[in-house]
């Protein structure tokens, strides 16, 4: 083959793959940047999972994450509106979930650790 038609055949095959491959790798990154977040603000209050590099401070600690990720029905969008404003979970102190001046992308990052978190179909009992 010619270089002009391998160069127009590889950049074929390129297209074809790279839209695959792209939506996993930024997934993982989001999940990535969405735990290292949750280490920062959020292990405070919560169980974020994992190797927490600290117990929260909050006793009892606010709902784990693991908790929160395993909610029926509970979608991405839910998690960024509960990430974007205070909300109460009827507990008997008088503490709340501050309000969070988090980024839409640091939103999205976070709702992503937190359904990665998800119980996979045939994990459990």
């Amino acid at each position: 083959m010619p270089t002009s038609t391998r160069q127009v055949f590889g950049f074929i095959v390129a297209m074809l793959i790279v839209p695959v491959m792209w939506p996993t790798e930024a997934l993982a990154a989001s999940i990535a940047a969405g735990r290292q977040l949750a280490e920062n603000v959020c292990a405070t209050c919560h169980v974020i999972g994992g190797e927490q590099p600290m117990d929260p401070i909050l006793q009892p600690p606010a709902p784990a994450f693991a908790a929160i990720a395993a909610r029926p029905g509970l979608s991405a969008s839910d998690l960024r509106q509960m990430l974007s404003t205070r909300h109460w979970q009827g507990r008997e102190d008088v503490l709340r979930m501050p309000d969070l001046i988090l980024l839409e992308r640091q939103q999205r990052d976070v709702a992503a650790y937190l359904l990665s978190l998800r119980p996979r179909r045939g994990d459990g009992p």
